[in-house]
Parts: C-alpha cells; structure tokens; sequence
C-alpha cells in the first residue's frame, strides 16, 4: 500500500513538471459535430516524445467514459486533426493529453469545450501576417531605382564631357581654316603693292 502511494506521488510530481498545454479547442474555440475538427498543444524541452489524445466528459449522458482520439501521437507535431468527430452536440467535453503507456497519467486537459451542430459554422481561426516580406520586397525596389539613377547621371556626365571636347575640336578646326583664308587673301595683295613700286621707280621687277 505504501509503495502504490509513493508511486502514485512520483507520478503527480513528474505530470506537474510538464509543460504541455493543450491550446484548443477551447471555451471559444468549439468543434463542429461530423466535421474535421483540430487539436493543439504546445511543448516544452522535457516533455515525453509521444502522447495519447482522448476526451472526456463528466456528463455521463453525453459521453460514458473515456473518448480515444489516437495513440502514440508525436508531441513535437503540436496539433492532431481530427475527422468526422462524432461525439453528441453539448457542453462539458475535455481534451487530455495522457501517457501512451499509462492512461492514468494526465499529462494536461484542455479548458471545456462544446460540440456544436453540424450546420454550425466553424470556429474563426487566426491568420498569419506577411508583413516582413512585403518590406523586404519593396526595399529591393527602392535600392534598385537609386542604382538606376545614379547610373543615368553618370552616363550623361560622360555624354557632356565628350560634347565639350568635340566642341573644342570644332573650334581647333575653325581656326585653322581661318588663318588659312588670311594666308591666301594676303598673297595677292602683296603682288599689287610691289607692281605700283616698280611703277613708281622704287623697286624693279
């Protein structure tokens, strides 16, 4: 007798130390009478690699005994789904997470729940944001049209360098062409200045 409660302590202390928690469904979050319904639970880093998922009720009239949902569930995958869920429209049912070899030993139990009738609509389920990747997103495009401008201005720098050195060229060009035409323009006025010396006796030819 003595060993039997001592056993018995050793296992309320070992449950006590777990830190399952059944998350739903809840007193807000009901299942829905033939519908797929889920179960989740969260873990902790000493908790058991398997559980048993069952449920029960205190009203014997809506369930006598122990409702077995399934055996040696994996606790890391946190949430079990259950179909075609079959148990009678009422209030008062709980989840328990339950040693696979020892039924006896509750890990943990959801809050009481309610089985809603089959024409109920399912409970809301909360939705994930996608926030981080539309700002990462935009923030790409950002940098890109910068890079893109920055390019724009430094091939028009280019462009005006290189205009400002042909226009530099052109004048060259036209200068040369100028002091040319003085050059021609010059010769024959020379040769008339020196016909009217001759005439004048100055100079002979």
């Amino acid at each position: 007798m003595r060993t039997s409660t001592l056993l018995t302590g050793l296992a309320s202390l070992a449950a006590s130390s777990l830190a399952f928690t059944v998350n739903g469904p809840s007193a807000s979050s009901y299942w829905v009478q033939f519908s797929t319904n889920t179960i989740s639970w969260s873990t902790g880093s000493g908790d058991p690699p398997v559980v048993t998922l069952q449920i029960v009720n205190s009203n014997r009239n809506l369930l006598n005994g122990v409702f077995s949902i399934a055996e040696y569930v994996k606790a890391s995958l946190e949430s079990y789904t259950v179909t075609n869920v079959t148990l009678l429209v009422g209030d008062g049912y709980q989840v328990q997470m339950v040693n696979s070899i020892n039924a006896t030993q509750v890990y943990a139990s959801s809050g009481t729940f309610s089985v809603k009738d089959a024409t109920t609509t399912p409970a809301p389920v909360a939705s994930t944001s996608n926030g981080s990747g539309n700002g990462s997103g935009n923030g790409s495009g950002t940098t890109a049209g910068t890079n893109g401008n920055s390019g724009s201005m430094t091939s028009n720098a280019t462009t005006a360098t290189g205009a400002r050195t042909l226009g530099s060229g052109a004048g060259n060009s036209t200068a040369g062409t100028n002091a040319k035409s003085s050059a021609t323009m010059s010769s024959p006025a020379m040769g008339l200045l020196t016909v009217s010396l001759a005439a004048m006796g100055f100079v002979s030819l």
